[in-house]
């Protein structure tokens, strides 16, 4: 009986060594649990062929035999997620555009700068009408009428243009002391066509001007005097400049000096003139109503003075004399310009 507790208490004995001597240290737990932890699926931890794994180097000492020991740990790289079609739409809608050169076309639109206007005009006028001859005949008379009207046109291309305006001026004479007059009602009339062009702030004019002037002369037979028109050409030198009030307004200043060249009566009569002066002044404001529409009000004053040797025959005697007109005329304007 002793024999076998002693016998039991030996083997419970051995096998409590040989337990002991075969269990792991903890450095071999935590190594053991490292290589026993599970795999994933390769098809759930297979990374991209172009992400190579990178390995780091780890120093370890073993407890047991305090050895170092080198182990290689894959350091698992993050793969960039791939953008869906509609981010990639949406940032490049957030984005800023690149700056484009665009390649104008020769025939694209012109950048010259291109004006064309058309305007008309009506109002009233003030006339004072000088008459003298050399036999003491003289004769003066002042009227105001209505209505004056008056037509403008022309084109402009970067400063150098074309200019036409044809304007109609009414007046009246009275019946003289010592004379009778045929008629007492007339019309002087211009027909004027410029060239235009720059010069620093202002614009040169050269053109031509044709004035249809009132002009009495008697009949020295039975002493009646006869209200007719005579034709006067003149060479026209002119000089204007607008000033800017507003984005919608402004103010034209315009002055012309007239020359006559020829003169003509229209009848067997004929008429020399020796011109003293003849120049027009024009003041005018206009404003903006549409894109194209405009409206202002233009005052003009004009002076018409010259000396003349007239016959009304072949035969005739010659007559001398000096012949003035000033007018002054106000008109309410409308014009288009584009």
């Amino acid at each position: 009986m002793k024999r076998g507790i002693i016998l039991l208490t030996l083997i419970c004995l051995s096998v409590g060594a040989f337990y002991s001597y075969n269990k792991p240290t903890p450095a071999e737990n935590k190594e053991l649990t490292q290589t026993e932890t599970p795999v994933k699926d390769q098809t759930e931890s297979r990374l991209p062929s172009s992400t190579p794994l990178v390995e780091s180097t780890e120093k370890s000492t073993d407890e047991s035999t305090h050895q170092p020991t080198h182990r290689s740990t894959p350091e698992l790289s993050v793969e960039k997620p791939v953008e869906t079609p509609e981010q990639v739409t949406q940032v490049n809608e957030l984005s800023p555009p690149e700056n484009t050169v665009q390649e104008i076309s020769p025939l694209g639109p012109s950048t010259l700068h291109k004006k064309i206007w058309i305007w008309l005009g009506a109002g009233l006028s003030l006339q004072t009408f000088n008459h003298k001859f050399s036999n003491g005949v003289n004769s003066k008379y002042d009227s105001l009428e209505a209505p004056s009207y008056s037509l403008k046109s022309g084109f402009e291309i970067e400063g150098y243009g074309l200019n036409f305006q044809y304007a109609v001026k009414p007046g009246k004479v009275g019946q003289p002391e010592n004379a009778t007059i045929d008629s007492e009602e007339y019309r002087w009339s211009s027909l004027r066509m410029d060239g235009f062009f720059p010069l620093l702030t202002y614009r040169l004019s050269f053109g031509v001007n044709q004035q249809r002037t009132p002009f009495l002369y008697p009949e020295q037979i039975n002493s009646q005097i006869y209200l007719r028109n005579v034709l006067i050409n003149n060479l026209a030198l002119g000089i204007s400049r607008d000033f800017k009030v507003s984005d919608q307004s402004r103010i034209e200043l315009s002055g012309f000096y007239f020359h006559p060249i020829s003169s003509d009566t229209l009848d067997r009569s004929t008429l020399k003139i020796t011109p003293d002066l003849n120049a027009n002044i024009s003041f005018g404001y206009i404003t903006q109503l549409t894109k194209y529409l405009h409206i202002g009000v233009v005052g003009e004053s004009e002076i018409q003075s010259f000396k003349f040797e007239y016959r009304d025959r072949p035969e005739s005697t010659l007559s001398l004399g000096q012949q003035s007109l000033q007018l002054h005329s106000l008109e309410l304007r409308m014009g288009w310009e584009f």
